[in-house]
């Protein structure tokens, strides 16, 4: 997927087809976030005023680029994730034993389906912490597009828990549901208040 076109990806988004779906939705928008974090430094770099604050720029721009491709394999690792379980629900089981081996691969995919989305949530905090590094320490003429990363990556934070919670109601599995939902409920207060200040310190400057 990640080698068509951005209109092929839209045209198939749109489609009746299964994946692209919404976890890659939310993996493209990450990748949007962090990549407009990364125009920031770009747009900021070697200007005198914010010479001192070169090292950051550097690190941030450095774990801003790992973040993008994170969240551009993160897009067909969900295709993958989701076409796992599609394949686990068509085995064919007419047995008792073959029901057993079946369900254990449903519950092994949706297992997958699960990380895919959750790897998404993790991903999102690291770029908003990174993102919110930016305030006061770059280029005024882009802090608007800080803001925009903000929602961004909020945007694929929640999208990608919904996607965990979805995948966690066909999960016998009682630990791991239990793990997962506290985990993702602690990321996404986390990132949703980290989206939030940043977005706010945005238009508080640009007021």
């Amino acid at each position: 997927m990640i080698n068509h076109s951005m209109n092929y990806f839209i045209e198939a988004l749109g489609s009746k087809q299964s994946t692209p779906g919404g976890g890659s939705a939310a993996a493209i928008t990450g990748a949007i976030g962090i990549s407009l974090t990364q125009m920031v430094v770009s747009l900021t770099t070697g200007k005198p005023r914010y010479e001192a604050y070169q090292p950051l720029l550097d690190s941030v721009q450095e774990q801003a680029s790992e973040l993008t491709q994170r969240f551009v394999d993160g897009m067909q690792a969900d295709i993958d994730a989701f076409n796992g379980v599609m394949e686990a629900y068509r085995i064919k089981a007419t047995t008792d034993e073959e029901q057993v081996i079946k369900q254990a691969r449903i519950e092994q995919a949706s297992k997958q389906a699960t990380v895919a989305p959750f790897e998404m949530m993790e991903a999102s905090i690291l770029a908003l912490r990174l993102s919110k590094q930016l305030v006061g320490k770059s280029n005024p003429n882009v802090l608007s597009d800080l803001g925009v990363a903000a929602l961004n990556l909020k945007a694929t934070l929640q999208s990608s828990w919904l996607n965990v919670l979805i995948n966690l109601k066909t999960i016998q599995d009682e630990v791991f549901v239990a793990r997962y939902k506290e985990q993702g409920e602690q990321l996404l207060a986390e990132g949703k208040q980290l989206a939030d200040e940043l977005y706010n310190l945005v238009v508080i400057e640009l007021s």
